[in-house]
């Protein structure tokens, strides 16, 4: 959270509304996408789960550009 901790300030400051939850995440694949697209094609969360770990996603550098 603390990358974005920035961002939220600065938009908080113009709106004075926005709450934290003192957590930031990334969603890689959305629910409907898997459920939509992904299960039908016989790909399981595990599967998922295996790749992410495999590409070492939690360590990726991001550069937040929006709330």
């Amino acid at each position: 959270f603390s990358q974005f901790k920035a961002l939220f300030d600065a938009v908080n400051a113009t709106t004075g509304s926005l709450q934290s939850r003192g957590e930031a995440h990334v969603t890689i694949i959305t629910p409907p996408e898997f459920d939509r697209v992904l299960k039908p094609a016989g790909v399981t969360i595990q599967e998922i789960e295996e790749i992410a770990q495999q590409a070492n996603i939690q360590h990726s550098r991001l550069t937040p550009v929006c709330l």
